[in-house]
């Protein structure tokens, strides 16, 4: 079974630099939050904006579990359902309060923005 501890670096950050995109592209937008969770299609990621969401979906199923992985380890959410991640992009920190949720059996987050 594959395991985010025990992937090699190159896994992780794979994972931290493809975080690191949707938390670009949703400062970009001006999204408040952003959800992941899983689809028919593969892992969806849609940025919200008020009540008005726009949405991804990522085929590749080895970039949803080192995605998957670096949001579980970062945001420290091994036993308990809510974290946080500090990001620092173009200069500017931001904090992301993470929270997961169970989405038709499956583990899915809500990444929101602190004010």
């Amino acid at each position: 079974m594959w395991s985010y501890k025990n992937a090699d670096k190159s896994k992780k950050c794979l994972g931290s630099s493809e975080f690191r995109k949707i938390i670009d592209k949703a400062v970009y937008e001006g999204a408040d939050s952003i959800t992941i969770e899983y689809d028919d299609d593969g892992l969806e990621d849609c940025y919200w904006i008020g009540i008005t969401g726009i949405a991804d979906v990522f085929v590749d199923r080895d970039f949803e579990k080192e995605l998957i992985g670096y949001i579980i380890e970062a945001a420290k959410l091994e036993n308990k359902p809510k974290g946080s991640i500090v990001v620092e992009l173009h200069g500017i920190e931001y904090t992301i309060n993470v929270e997961e949720y169970n989405h038709f059996g499956e583990s899915a987050f809500k990444l929101t923005f602190k004010k």
